[in-house]
């Protein structure tokens, strides 16, 4: 039986969307669209180094992986670099590999990007079961990572290496472990964050008191019962009632 010419054709899927859809429950399929994202993300948004507050991350690096420059004044600097284990860090990649240390902070700018959509992905696979979803969410960010946020003047994502761009998606990561009830894993990113930005690190632990509240329950059967003696005093404090969501907002 012929179809009307009023009614719609619906188009099959090509042989290339096929193919992806099937490589993309794998975890090969998966890095591979990550990285790819990843790429088209630094080439749309550029990669700006020393830029902002980059000036004081990047002479930082500079000297511990070069003691000799900046003989005169590096106090200035390198005070708030010895806070964390970051300048090293990113330094390693020029001490193993010989590598110009321009190109190793662009090498970790790029995995941090990495780890952000991944994390991304994660996160969004707590929030939807369709696959296009979740991809469609990671797309989403990748683009607007340059787009202050409303009613501010910070963007989504800084265009240069700083330890928050390694620290902030180390404490999604632990976000979305989280949420999956997978402790350990998120202490284990929680550790690493704070090696990396300490005090990033605390906002990744705050989430996690405050889901353990929440559900009464905390990580591998340690129970916060509610009819212990724990449980009413958390549920009488006044700073906790300030957590608790607006009924329209569980309702949607």
């Amino acid at each position: 039986m012929q179809p009307s010419s009023g009614s719609a054709s619906v188009r099959p899927p090509s042989s290339l969307c096929i193919r992806w859809q099937r490589a993309l429950p794998t975890r090969a399929g998966r890095i591979s669209l990550l990285l790819a994202i990843t790429l088209l993300s630094i080439l749309v948004h550029g990669y700006h180094m020393g830029t902002d507050d980059a000036v004081i991350y990047a002479p930082g690096i500079e000297k511990v992986a070069d003691p000799s420059l900046f003989p005169f004044g590096s106090e200035f600097f390198m005070h708030h670099a010895g806070l964390s284990l970051f300048p090293r860090l990113v330094a390693s990649i020029t001490w193993i590999t010989r590598l110009p240390i321009e190109w190793s902070m662009l090498l970790w700018f790029a995995f941090a990007q990495f780890l952000l959509l991944w994390a991304a992905y994660e996160l969004a696979a707590h929030c939807f079961r369709s696959e296009r979803a979740r991809w469609a969410g990671v797309g989403l960010l990748a683009a607007v990572l340059s787009v202050p946020v409303v009613g501010t003047a910070l963007i989504i994502a800084d265009s240069y290496l700083t330890s928050r761009s390694l620290s902030t998606p180390l404490v999604l990561l632990a976000v979305a472990c989280f949420l999956g009830k997978r402790t350990r894993a998120a202490c284990l990113w929680l550790v690493c964050a704070f090696l990396i930005h300490p005090q990033m690190a605390i906002y990744g632990v705050g989430f996690g008191l405050l889901l353990a509240f929440e559900s009464g329950t905390g990580s591998n059967g340690w129970a916060f019962s509610r009819r212990s003696s724990f449980w009413p005093c958390v549920r009488r404090c006044p700073s906790n009632r300030r957590f608790q969501p607006f009924p329209a907002w569980r309702r949607s």
